[in-house]
């Protein structure tokens, strides 16, 4: 297999045993740059979260992975646009879920809320990573937004796990 990133070719063999040192490699190389991994290609196929485990389910097969990199600001820009996307496409959905539980729920109440609760966790996440970035002296530090979502992503930590909780709680309940 073959790793393209940052104009060089870096050869791993196909194996399962080698996707840690084939992500320890690209990062290695990502902070020599100073570049953020905005997605990669596998085989042609762009592949935008969940890298470990799309590698681990296909790790055999691969042929050639590119990493496609983007600056912390376009990482910013990019991570901050797709939270907003996906929780304006949730909100309309909360409402709905919270009567489709409050009378009794299906399965698919339950996908929706789990996909709920991993777009909660991605930006939560996506921000931890972020925040880590940026300094002080970083322009986006001084902007009143990012503090605001900084305040909002707080929140969010906070009430996830009240919610895992209550689901669990619930889910001993049935069986």
């Amino acid at each position: 297999m073959e790793i393209y990133i940052d104009n060089q070719i870096i050869a791993f063999e196909s194996e399962l045993q080698n996707i840690k040192e084939i992500l320890e490699s690209i990062n290695n190389q990502l902070e020599k740059t100073g570049l953020y991994i905005s997605y990669l290609i596998l085989d042609d196929v762009p592949v935008y979260v969940d890298f470990l485990n799309y590698l681990g389910d296909n790790v055999d097969t691969l042929q050639k992975i590119e990493v496609i990199t983007q600056t912390l600001n376009q990482a910013i820009v990019d991570s901050l646009r797709l939270s907003n996307e996906h929780i304006t496409k949730m909100i309309p959905s909360i409402n709905e879920l919270a009567k489709e539980f409050y009378h009794s729920s299906s399965d698919e109440s339950w996908l929706t809320l789990i996909d709920l609760l991993e777009t909660l966790e991605w930006t939560i996440q996506t921000f931890r990573q972020l925040n880590a970035k940026i300094t002080k002296s970083h322009s986006l530090y001084r902007y009143g937004a990012w503090k605001e979502f900084a305040n909002l992503v707080s929140e969010l930590e906070k009430l996830v796990p009240k919610i895992e909780e209550a689901i669990n709680s619930e889910e001993n309940k049935v069986t």
